[in-house]
Order: C-alpha cells, then sequence, then structure tokens
C-alpha cells in the first residue's frame, strides 16, 4: 500500500529537522520558552534553505517544528499528526495576513543565518 504523499512530504521535513535538534537529557526538561525559541531559531536557520520558495514546505516546516519541541508531535507522524498539520498549515495559506507573517518570520530567519 502506497503512503500518502502529504505524510511522506511532511516525514521529509521531519527528517530534516530531527537532524538538527540536538539530544536533550532528561534534566535539561523543561527547557524555557527562551531556550525553546533560539533553539526553534538555530534549526530554522538549517532547515529553511532546504525549503526553497515553496511557501507550503515553508509554513509546514514553521509549524511542524513548533509542535514538535513543544512536545506535541513526535519523531514519527501518526496520520493524526499530519492531519493536525494539514489543519494548521492551511489556516495559515488561506489567511493573506497569516501568510504574509509566516514568510516574513522564514525570511527574517534566513537573513540572520547568512
Amino acid at each position: 500500500m502506497d503512503q500518502d504523499p502529504q505524510i511522506v512530504n511532511h516525514q521529509e521535513t521531519v527528517q530534516h529537522m530531527d537532524q538538527d535538534l540536538p539530544p536533550l537529557e532528561a534534566e535539561e526538561l523543561p527547557l524555557s520558552r527562551s531556550d525553546l525559541h533560539t533553539q526553534y531559531i538555530s534549526i530554522l536557520q538549517k532547515v529553511l534553505p532546504h525549503m526553497g520558495k515553496d511557501q507550503h514546505k515553508i509554513v509546514s516546516a514553521l509549524v511542524m517544528l513548533a509542535l514538535k519541541l513543544d512536545g506535541i508531535i513526535g519523531k514519527d507522524l501518526s496520520p493524526r499528526d499530519t492531519k493536525m498539520v494539514n489543519t494548521i498549515k492551511e489556516s495559515i495559506l488561506s489567511n493573506d495576513d497569516r501568510l504574509e507573517s509566516a514568510l516574513m518570520v522564514a525570511e527574517r530567519i534566513l537573513k540572520q543565518s547568512k
């Protein structure tokens, strides 16, 4: 049985992120919001260049990394996780203000990485 292309696409994005996530020791948990933000920026600086100009991939990366760092989704995406990511992603993509804001965040992070 073939996998849903949405799941495969999201799993590829998660694999990029997993390569850049440092291992967490039990005594390091929970991370402060500031530490999570720093980690979010650092990982996106490494991941976003692989997304090109594809708005769907960029928004997926922003959403999935936020959910991953907050512990809402794990390393392997279930169909339920994929549905949640797609719902959030489509909510952003279907609203011009949200999309503009997300793309501005991504652009600012990319500029910081250079």
